[in-house]
């Protein structure tokens, strides 16, 4: 599972792996992070 975030010439990546039996767990875990993570944008600031 691989989550990209850019903003001009930014990158983030976050990229996550488990066995199948977790995925379920795991997925919660990286769905909570991405859910919670902002780039600011130039108004931000």
């Amino acid at each position: 599972m691989k989550l990209t975030l850019s903003q001009g010439q930014v990158v983030y990546n976050w990229q996550g792996q488990s066995q199948s039996e977790n995925f379920a767990d795991y997925y919660r875990f990286f769905y909570e992070i991405a859910s919670q993570y902002r780039i600011p944008t130039p108004e931000d600031n």
